[in-house]
């Protein structure tokens, strides 16, 4: 094994990540990609989806180039602007696709990834469309936007709507040269009364992410039940030496997905819920649900000055404090027993990096005139959201029938097929784990078409030994998306 590869395990094996003290570790941020070791905080963000043009690859190359040297955020500057309390400064990334990495010449279908197993990399190759194993919609049913191949896709962030709309402009007008634009979203940050990070179905989100920095460990209170940190090997890849210096450089793999919400459905079921179990009130029901409080407390019973994030279900086997198909268990078992058999340790390495942000759109919105650019449909979007941010409206509940809202879905790990593949076939999707019958997860629970609905089971308030059927989902759709690789900025930086 190259003294590379030896070096590349022993740093996929650090948790706690001290660039102030450390100069190797600074290094391996300044040559990563921000937004991957640590989420960063714009009101806004602006994702352009590109598909290259043929004969073009020398512009595209050159373009990239100067992408990653003059505009790319690295995790170096992100960590250097947060330690300063700098908040007001564009924020970037890029990713390629499998697809954009064909059109750049640097992989045959055949060798697209550079995961240690052959079956990840087929799933990255394969891109979203075409993944059976997620049960997601056909791609025909999917918004017309996405229906067409992504190459890459560039990012963009501010606090400022004025300021990111002439970036997106400028950006704009110097991919047309040698990209199509295919779709641009754009998302926000949705914020409760309190200040947190919520989503449209009123949950604080972003609660339990892995930190693999030891300024964001030294935050936690406590750390008896749960333990947040994570090596970077969850969600760092080795990149392929370009640069022929024997170097190591890091990548992520990406999954983004549109998910519209139907809130009015949601908060329906939420009351028939409450009604079928005899409870009082209708936020014990959404609790049951989410496998959290809308602030974020745990259903599961918390110590005395215990963070809301140091809990396990190791002690409550069959579901008493927290349902066993509760949304937030379902997505992270934490010990949960299960038929699989995985222990915690096992667990915790399916684990993702989440860097999801709400979107809203008017029916306007959803359906752009036939000769609309890209652009004008990207200053209508964010005009709207800046508009309602003036009117106190962003925050709430304030969107129509004819509105759609939901989550513009993106996570971090070392591979889909382990990771997020594996949270949402193995677990949300199988209506027996973590035991025989418990059903689907009611949030993000997709069903295999031939498969009946089976309801999940839930305890009666005042008989817990009781259950009663109830389905409780399809209140989350994906509407388009697509598997994306992030690579290190030595590697954009020295395309040829």
């Amino acid at each position: 094994m190259s003294t590379s590869n030896n070096k590349f395990i022993e740093l996929s094996k650090i948790a706690g990540l001290d660039p102030d003290h450390n100069q190797e570790h600074r290094e391996i941020l300044s040559k990563l990609q921000g937004n991957i070791l640590s989420g960063y905080d714009c009101h806004y963000t602006a994702y352009i989806f590109l598909k290259f043009k043929a004969q073009k690859l020398t512009e595209t190359k050159a373009w990239i180039r100067y992408f990653a040297a003059k505009k790319l955020t690295s995790a170096k500057q992100q960590w250097e602007l947060s330690s300063n309390a700098v908040t007001h400064n564009l924020f970037t990334n890029l990713f390629l696709s499998s697809k954009g990495y064909i059109y750049l010449a640097l992989k045959t279908g055949d060798e697209i990834a550079w995961g240690t197993n052959t079956f990840w990399e087929m799933f990255f190759r394969e891109g979203l469309k075409n993944n059976p194993l997620l049960d997601d919609p056909q791609p025909q049913t999917w918004e017309p936007r996405w229906q067409a191949d992504i190459d890459a896709v560039v990012l963009l962030a501010q606090n400022d709507s004025s300021e990111l709309a002439s970036e997106v402009q400028e950006t704009i007008n110097q991919l047309t040269e040698f990209a199509e634009i295919i779709n641009i979203d754009v998302g926000y940050n949705k914020k409760s009364s309190e200040g947190y990070v919520i989503e449209h179905f009123g949950f604080r989100d972003g609660i339990s992410q892995p930190l693999f920095l030891k300024s964001d460990l030294e935050k936690n209170c406590s750390t008896n039940y749960w333990d947040p940190s994570a090596p970077l090997g969850l969600v760092l890849v080795k990149e392929e030496d370009l640069c022929g210096n024997g170097q190591y450089y890091f990548g992520s793999y990406c999954v983004y997905r549109k998910l519209e919400q139907n809130v009015r459905g949601f908060d329906q079921a939420v009351q028939e819920l409450a009604q079928q179990l005899g409870l009082a009130g209708e936020e014990q029901a959404a609790a049951l649900v989410m496998g959290r409080y809308r602030d974020g407390t745990p259903l599961s019973p918390l110590p005395a000055n215990t963070d809301q994030n140091d809990f396990n279900y190791i002690d409550d086997p069959n579901g008493n404090s927290c349902p066993l198909q509760a949304h937030s268990r379902k997505a992270n078992p934490r010990g949960s027993r299960n038929k699989r058999n995985e222990s915690l340790a096992e667990q915790r390495q399916h684990r993702i990096v989440r860097r999801g942000l709400s979107y809203w759109e008017t029916r306007e919105l959803q359906q752009p005139h036939e000769n609309e650019t890209p652009y004008l449909l990207f200053q209508k979007k964010i005009d709207f959201l800046t508009a309602k941010a003036k009117a106190n409206q962003l925050h709430g509940k304030f969107f129509t029938e004819e509105d759609k809202v939901g989550l513009l879905f993106l996570c971090f790990q070392n591979s889909i097929f382990n990771q997020f593949a594996h949270i949402q076939a193995t677990w949300a999707n199988d209506n027996h784990f973590s035991t025989h019958e418990v059903g689907l997860d009611p949030v993000i629970g997709q069903r295999k078409k031939h498969q009946p609905i089976q309801g999940q089971c839930w305890s009666i308030a005042a008989e817990p030994e009781r259950k009663v059927k109830y389905n409780f989902s399809q209140f989350v759709k994906m509407t388009g998306g697509e598997f994306f690789f992030a690579p290190s900025l030595i590697f954009l930086q020295h395309l040829e």
